[in-house]
This record gives C-alpha cells, structure tokens and sequence, in this order.
C-alpha cells in the first residue's frame, strides 16, 4: 500500500531516521528524514539549490539552538534571581546556607 493511501494526501508528521557517518575524530555526518509539510518543502527546493539545501537548513538549526539556548539561559538567571531575592524564599535560602556549610566543613 502506497504511503499516500496509508496516511492521505500528505506525509505523516513525525517520522525521523538518523544514520551517522563518520571515524575517529572525523566530524560525523547524521541523516535525517523529518517530515515536512508539502506546500514549503516544495518552496524551499526551488527557491534554495540542491547543494545548498543541507548547509541551509543546518544554519536555520544553529541559529533557532542559540536562540533557544539563550532563552533558557535567561530564564534559569531570572529563575535564580528570584530565589536569591524574593521573601516568599527565605527558607529555601537558610537551607541552602546550611548546605554551604556543611560542605565547607567537609571540604577542610
């Protein structure tokens, strides 16, 4: 049965296959199979060529890491702030006083 009877007219949405390529130290190679959506993966083909097409997409993933990456680094620092500062907090703090403590002991 053709995948196009099984799931309709278009792919299923998720399906990944990875298959890495590489030895000792060389920078490894992974493909990829993610499924797309039609209508702009037929836009990308023609508009971006064929051996451009894996640089590309890397790019977009480098760039949209750094900008989750970045994020999460920010929440984790506002996150941290307010533990650090916030009333509602000051048991959690007296403890992690306690903790620093003891493990100063420990450490000497």
């Amino acid at each position: 049965m053709s995948q196009q009877a099984e799931h309709g007219p278009h792919r299923p949405k998720a399906s990944v296959y990875t298959d890495a390529f590489g030895i000792l130290g060389i920078v490894m190679t992974t493909r990829v199979l993610f499924s797309i959506n039609d209508e702009i993966m037929d836009l990308f083909r023609t508009v971006v060529p064929s051996r451009e097409r894996s640089k590309t997409i890397e790019k977009f993933m480098r760039e949209e890491i750094e900008r989750r990456s970045k994020a999460r680094e920010q929440r984790i620092e506002q996150l941290a702030t307010l533990v650090e500062t916030d009333p509602a907090f000051v048991e959690v703090r007296a403890v992690s006083d306690d903790v620093d403590a003891v493990a100063g002991e420990a450490a000497q």
